[in-house]
């Protein structure tokens, strides 16, 4: 129920931003986001998520890219992977791997843009899988791996970053995250089990 708040409350803020930078100076003429009007400028970064998946402590890497619609709203694409050896313990006692990723949808909103230090507010809307992984199921191959089984998921992950400008061209932001995650299908692992709250670093180029 709190994630599902932080949705809302985000989507709402994220609303109000992309209201706000469309301005207000005929408030008889329609406005849309995509227009001659509005100023539009490209970005990429890279995430460094630091988080929990299945109660052990990962590190998911990250990279995003898409539009800056007068300085105010966020559009892309991101994606993330995980970069740790998340081990858990089976049943009978072996010992088994989580890999995977997700990715889909960016989107967000700043607030006061122009300041040496102010706000972000990302959204990711997308989609993903995890495989749990046997390492040493085939001991006396040179693949030794074995996948045990896999599942997809719907993902949700709400940010809030303190961004800094570094240059025109260069931001770096640190934060919290929430990554949600729903309908997955594992034996033993549930979705609760995958979603976690997390730390995040991010480096942001681009013509702001």
């Amino acid at each position: 129920m709190k994630a599902v708040k932080i949705v809302f409350i985000l989507s709402i803020t994220c609303g109000w931003l992309s209201s706000a930078a469309q301005g207000i100076e005929n408030p008889e003429e329609i406005k849309s986001l995509f227009s001659k009007e509005n100023e539009i400028k490209g970005f990429g970064g890279v995430d460094i998520n630091i988080t929990d998946v299945y109660q052990e402590r990962s590190l998911l890497l990250g990279a995003y890219g898409g539009a800056i619609i007068n300085k105010h709203v966020m559009f892309g694409l991101a994606g993330y992977g995980i970069s740790t050896e998340n081990q858990f313990r089976g049943e009978a006692g072996t010992m088994f791997n989580i890999e995977g990723g997700y990715g889909g949808l960016y989107l967000g909103g700043i607030l006061f843009p122009n300041e040496v230090v102010h706000l972000t507010i990302p959204v990711l809307f997308g989609a993903g899988a995890f495989h749990i992984v046997d390492k040493q199921y085939f001991p006396t191959s040179f693949d030794k791996e074995y996948v045990l089984e896999s599942t997809a998921f719907f993902v949700v992950k709400p940010s809030a970053q303190l961004e800094v400008n570094i240059t025109q061209f260069l931001r770096v932001g640190v934060g919290a995250t929430y990554r949600l995650i729903k309908g997955s299908d594992l034996r033993n692992i549930s979705d609760d089990d995958l979603t976690s709250w997390g730390g995040t670093f991010s480096i942001r180029l681009g013509r702001f």
